[in-house]
């Protein structure tokens, strides 16, 4: 009976172990595909204009975080939701309000 949960005991270790380095191999392929699509993107939200003009962009999870909550804070200046912007009605691209709301 020992040897059976010993035995179990080192087989349950083992698919741990396993899990464990697929996850962080999970982690670090999204790390990668995060900052190569964000250098594709070249967004320079928040970074001082001196960094820019050395090619400095958002490149990391961080930093885009920093950004996106920045845009959402412009956002929100203009309407605090996208129903209260509309107030009831549907969107009209040709309300300048309204589409710069939506490109944020």
């Amino acid at each position: 009976m020992i040897r059976k949960l010993s035995i179990l005991a080192l087989v349950s270790g083992f698919v741990s172990i396993v899990i464990g380095e697929i996850f962080i191999g999970q982690g670090v392929v999204k790390n990668n595909y995060l900052t190569t699509a964000l250098r594709q993107e070249e967004i320079t939200l928040g970074i001082p204009s001196d960094k820019i003009a050395e090619g400095e962009v958002i490149d990391n999870a961080k930093e885009a975080q920093v950004a996106a909550d920045t845009v959402r804070e412009h956002r929100h200046t203009i309407a605090p939701t996208y129903g209260d912007l509309l107030g009831g009605k549907q969107f009209d691209p040709t309300n300048p309000e309204q589409l710069e709301y939506a490109q944020a």
